[in-house]
């Protein structure tokens, strides 16, 4: 396996685990649980952790897709550009759930104005990421390609 396939194989785990992050980051913030939120904030420091391979996979998986007949950089680019705004946004979250668990120690509660902070930032993330594997897959599967795209 090459760096193109490790991108292959790679993104699809801060894809899948981000929502399924996201959602039980929420459950502990409504209930509340302390142990839950900083559990989470842990993950969200691994997701940005694992993003960062998953994004400098990329320009080897380019290469790879160009080899393939009809791919080309205007069909890569925009899955480039969302990617690395997907990778700032995610850092910044793992940036800031990192701090927090390191501010606020085991005798320290978390403030929920901080939890909400980083649901919405995650929430942001969450669309952003969306949209970089909808234009990843755009790129091979061209079933998924709306008028816009196919007539760009």
């Amino acid at each position: 396996m090459d760096l193109g396939h490790a991108h292959l194989f790679l993104n699809h785990i801060p894809i899948i685990g981000s929502v399924i992050l996201f959602f039980f980051f929420l459950f502990s913030l409504f209930k509340k649980r302390e142990s839950l939120i900083r559990i989470s904030l842990w993950f969200f420091v691994c997701t940005a952790l694992v993003l960062i391979p998953v994004y400098f996979t990329g320009e080897p998986a380019e290469e790879m897709a160009f080899t393939i007949p009809g791919i080309t950089e205007e069909t890569v680019q925009p899955h480039e550009s969302a990617a690395l705004i997907s990778l700032i946004i995610m850092e910044v979250i793992g940036a800031a759930s990192l701090m927090t668990v390191l501010i606020f120690k085991k005798e320290k509660k978390i403030p929920m104005w901080l939890g909400y902070s980083l649901a919405v930032l995650s929430i942001i993330y969450l669309g952003s990421i969306g949209l970089t594997a909808n234009l990843g897959g755009e790129i091979r599967h061209t079933e998924i390609k709306t008028e816009k795209t196919i007539t760009n």
